[in-house]
């Protein structure tokens, strides 16, 4: 990486030592292999890598914040509404389970394990040197999750993540799945979050030219597997991806414009776009005739999130329960099938709310602190653009991490572009 994308005089550190930050991206990798690696079998359910490692990470990350921090650890403010979220949809399963509800804790842990991984993106991975090698990683997860996937295809062995996902014997499923995802609207999410930073890298006239072609290449694989599996929503996130990261690396215009957006747009237009989908969803009848189709079915999905997720919600991970016992006819189909309907059936109108002031307070504030000239800033402003677009179609996008990591990392790029200013 050139040495101008490194870290700028007096951007803020934590002091961490490179290899805490290492084991940082070891989680980052581990969580996103997930079930693909073999486990341990227990009573209440598989014993991932990633699960075996995270209590052990946790222990590092608190001796390294006891050793090495300081007390200098400071969070931007923007992430003040994405912590109240996560104390909501705590307090929310723990409000429902006391009314009787008594929501399964499984999807819960997941969740909180997702939020583990986002809080220690945020603390540790604190320099422009490590954000990029982070997004990287997520490159290289991809080439690696391509070799699986290949294999797999050829061969008819599939790895662990087969002996825990029912896969339907219909295509694309049949054909075409991997064992990082049994849902191929989730692995589209997957190919579209790890190959954006191979896009911009392409696209960065900086870039060697050899890396230049490899990038593009990633990119034009995954973009070329998603369209094949004919994931809607990714394809559509595809487009505005091209566009976008286009837009910033060669049209001086749109970077003009990008720059003099207000702050308080991006806290105040999301969430009203929010509050008018919700009225949309409970007024406007299914304009989708065709019943039991993908899209009567998402319509119906987002229906019965509105109207059972309420003020504040039922609790991280209740959405399937909430949605089964829904009187809305969704058609057997008990995922959300969007970022919007599970956040709205776990946390409600008000962690909905949260959760759009602070997306569009860090997407703000990302372009108006941004160098658009460092490909780490434009991959996390294309790759936060595209978050909601893609997250539409996956089965739920809390509890995938490519979700969190974004997050997590483009918070991170946030916060060293305000500490370089």
């Amino acid at each position: 990486m050139p040495s101008n994308y490194g870290q700028r005089a007096g951007e803020h550190n934590y002091g961490f030592p490179p290899w805490v930050k290492s084991v940082t991206l070891l989680l980052i990798s581990l969580v996103v292999l997930g079930p693909i690696l073999p486990g341990i079998q227990t009573s209440s359910g598989e014993l991932f890598p990633f699960r075996l490692f995270l209590p052990i990470y946790i222990a590092i990350l608190a001796a390294a914040i006891s050793s090495y921090s300081q007390d200098k650890i400071r969070f931007p403010r923007i992430t003040v509404p994405l912590f109240i979220l996560m104390c909501l949809g705590i307090f929310s399963f723990l409000y429902a389970v006391s009314t009787g509800k008594g929501f399964q804790t499984t999807q819960l842990i997941v969740i909180l394990t997702r939020c583990v991984l986002l809080i220690s993106i945020i603390i540790v991975i604190d320099t422009r040197d490590w954000i990029y090698r982070a997004w990287t990683v997520l490159i290289g997860l991809f080439l690696l999750a391509m070799i699986v996937a290949l294999f797999e295809h050829t061969t008819g062995w599939h790895f662990a993540g087969s002996q825990i996902h029912r896969l339907p014997d219909r295509a694309p499923y049949s054909t075409w799945v991997t064992a990082w995802y049994a849902n191929v609207n989730d692995f589209s999410f997957f190919l579209l979050m790890t190959t954006i930073p191979a896009l911009v890298l392409g696209l960065t006239p900086t870039t060697d030219s050899r890396i230049r072609v490899f990038s593009i290449g990633v990119w034009t694989i995954g973009a070329s597997l998603t369209v094949h599996l004919r994931s809607r929503a990714v394809i559509l996130a595809y487009i505005i991806v091209a566009t976008t990261a286009f837009g910033l690396t060669h049209v001086n215009t749109i970077r003009r414009i990008i720059e003099r957006i207000p702050r308080r747009i991006g806290k105040v237009v999301p969430p009203i776009f929010g509050f008018v989908l919700a009225g949309l969803f409970v007024l406007v009848p299914n304009p989708i005739t065709e019943h039991g189709s993908s899209l009567w079915t998402r319509w119906q999905l987002q229906k019965a999130a509105v109207l059972e997720g309420g003020f504040w919600g039922n609790g991280f991970g209740s959405s399937p329960v909430v949605i089964s016992q829904s009187p809305i006819d969704t058609g057997g189909t008990v995922s959300p099938h969007s970022w919007y309907g599970a956040f709205i059936t776990d946390t409600g109108i008000l962690g909905l709310t949260l959760f759009l002031v602070f997306y569009g307070s860090l997407v703000a504030g990302i372009v108006r602190t941004a160098n658009l000239r460092d490909p780490i800033s434009i991959i996390s402003i294309t790759s936060l653009i595209a978050l909601p677009v893609a997250g539409l179609g996956s089965s739920n996008a809390l509890i995938l991490p490519t979700f969190w990591i974004v997050l997590g990392l483009s918070i991170s790029t946030f916060r060293s572009q305000m500490y370089s200013e």
